[in-house]
């Protein structure tokens, strides 16, 4: 075996402490869509961040880092004005064949033109083309001061120069680096959505392990998905307090909900980490000869690659349980069925759950990705389930004992 393969066992094993070994990843996204080899799929992802209006909740943070980043390692400045203000289009057409990988504008003040590499090379006279043009797009670049037109190369390597001297060159581990730096901030804060913090560690662990040797590409995945994982354990701990708070408690004078925190095996947490909430009431807790029934929110947050090369996004189950004895469960269900009709629920995005799964009552998933408030999605699904107190009361009850 050689030293570089002993190197790169032995920092998988260092690291499957943290994340299971079933999740070690293969391919990135892109190359599971088979889009690894198109730059769009680059200027895609990169332009998402930049775009302060985009639905990641990360604001002008990602661009203004992103100029800093420019503005300290090449010679483009300045880049001023109200960063709410920049327009990010991609793939700008200069002429017949060439197009601008992404370009900034603060209209009537500065653009920037960049053009990005990963996986491939400048085609000839490209860089100079962008330079020579009179537009780019609709806009005529005289419409901007002499001194405000900007280019800039963005390369995984720094020695792949760009032809024309009008260019800047920066690398993609510069930018990385940089914005690295800001997820310690948007995972404490809490001023920023855990669904953009998540998206945003995964994006730098994707371009980490495209554009940087395997050995770092290696380290930083797991690093970065470390990260992306506590973003969804906050979103656990904020839920948890906020039904601890006295959000949606029962307005009647019954017994109050419960609620308890619990560590589960799957995902692997942060060790002290919790990944189910289970809400109930003493009565529901029948004990041995009677099934268990609970309200249960389990997070399932995996924002990367999962066994069989599948991208698992980020959600948490919300689901009426039964725990206890199998026919205990099976009559709890039918008595529940028989007092339940399907209108109450399935416009309300819950099913039964699926024949092979022997202890739910009722399952629906939201996805973190989909929503604009992860808080507020969970709790509406979990006052729907609530709906369901007084006839819980009742089968419990009357379900008999084995």
């Amino acid at each position: 075996m050689s030293s570089r393969t002993e190197t790169v066992n032995k920092k998988v094993n260092n690291f499957q402490s943290y994340v299971r070994p079933a999740e070690e990843p293969h391919r990135t996204i892109p190359e599971i869509l088979g889009r690894e080899t198109r730059e769009r799929t680059w200027h895609d992802l990169l332009a998402y961040f930049l775009r302060p209006t985009n639905g990641h909740g990360l604001g002008t943070d990602p661009l203004a880092e992103f100029l800093k980043t420019v503005r300290r390692n090449t010679a483009i400045d300045p880049l001023g004005g109200d960063l709410e203000t920049v327009r990010v289009d991609t793939e700008v057409q200069t002429g017949e064949e060439d197009r601008v990988d992404i370009f900034l504008t603060q209209e009537e003040q500065w653009f920037l033109c960049l053009e990005l590499k990963v996986r491939s090379a400048e085609h000839t006279g490209q860089t100079a083309a962008y330079v020579d043009t009179e537009y780019i797009g609709t806009r005529l670049k005289t419409d901007y001061p002499a001194e405000a037109h900007h280019y800039l190369y963005l390369t995984v390597d720094d020695t792949d120069a760009p032809t024309a001297a009008a260019f800047e060159h920066l690398t993609w581990d510069r930018l990385l680096s940089a914005w690295e730096t800001l997820l310690p901030e948007y995972m404490d804060s809490g001023r920023y959505p855990n669904r953009g913090v998540a998206q945003f560690a995964e994006f730098l662990a994707l371009m980490r392990a495209e554009v940087s040797d395997p050995l770092e590409g290696l380290e930083s995945y797991y690093t970065d998905v470390q990260a992306a994982k506590r973003a969804h354990e906050d979103l656990a701990r904020a839920l948890a307090e906020r039904l601890r708070a006295g959000v949606r408690q029962p307005a009647s004078e019954r017994q109050a909900l419960r609620i308890r925190t619990k560590s589960g095996r799957f995902p692997q947490f942060t060790e002290g980490r919790y990944n189910r909430i289970e809400i109930d009431k003493p009565p529901w807790q029948a004990g041995r000869s009677k099934p268990t029934v609970c309200i249960e929110l389990n997070f399932h947050l995996r924002p990367h690659v999962g066994p069989g090369e599948v991208q698992h996004s980020p959600s948490v189950a919300v689901n009426l349980d039964i725990r206890g004895g199998q026919k205990l469960k099976q009559d709890l269900r039918t008595a529940f069925r028989n007092r339940v009709d399907k209108s109450e629920y399935q416009p309300k995005g819950f099913g039964e759950p699926h024949t092979n799964t022997k202890w739910h009552f009722l399952t629906t998933e939201v996805v973190l990705d989909e929503v604009d408030d992860p808080v507020e999605a969970i709790l509406d699904k979990f006052e729907v389930l609530y709906e369901f107190e007084t006839v819980i009361d009742k089968i419990v009850r009357t379900v008999p004992e084995s």
